[in-house]
């Protein structure tokens, strides 16, 4: 006869604030991004296709020098020759397409039709990310321990038992659970999740 638990994740919270950080950062990179395309563009007489872009924003100044001089036909040439030939200054290209490489990669951009877009799947990451489950079965017995202890204290709160200010410190010390303070002094137990989340 198999005895064995099955464990089954159950949810504890999300860090909605660092998922709205995140996203707004990310926002941000996309700006950055395009705006190192563009500067970069304006180095080529021709526009760039989507290929060429996509090479640009994973392979940083080198592909652009690749491209540059697989454009003009000089393989060996010095890029700052080429561009000196054709009256560009490719300074700030060079500076906006700094740190391009590894922001493209981590929001996974892809381009289309010369714009910057960034991965559908990102978004699903990054709640992911700051979305915890418990890990064991460890863990839900301690959820569960954690919400009777909560429903106990509460209890006995409400009874005058436990005063008020030594539910602070009575929580510090059991650790699973945490002291809400609801106004007026007055407490609520609740199982402290971020400690069970780390807890083995």
């Amino acid at each position: 006869m198999n005895t064995k638990t099955e464990f089954t994740p159950i949810f504890l919270y999300r860090e909605e604030e660092r998922i709205t950080a995140t996203n707004k950062l990310y926002q941000e990179w996309l700006v950055y991004i395009q705006k190192g395309l563009d500067v970069t563009k304006e180095l080529f007489d021709e526009p760039l296709t989507d290929e060429q872009l996509t090479n640009i924003m994973s392979g940083g100044w080198k592909a652009v020098e690749g491209l540059m001089r697989e454009k003009l036909n000089f393989p060996n040439a010095k890029i700052e020759t080429l561009l000196d030939l054709n009256g560009k200054d490719g300074t700030n290209a060079k500076l906006a397409l700094n740190h391009v490489v590894n922001r493209s990669k981590t929001i996974n951009a892809s381009i289309s039709s010369g714009n910057v877009i960034m991965s559908e799947d990102v978004q699903k990451m990054i709640e992911q990310e700051y979305t915890y489950y418990t890990k064991s079965i460890q863990q839900n017995e301690l959820l569960e321990d954690a919400k009777q202890l909560s429903d106990l204290m509460n209890k006995l709160i409400g009874n005058k038992i436990i005063a008020n200010i030594d539910v602070y410190q009575t929580c510090f010390r059991l650790k699973i659970v945490e002291s809400k303070n609801t106004g007026n002094e007055n407490h609520e137990v609740v199982p402290n999740l971020k400690n069970i989340r780390i807890m083995k």
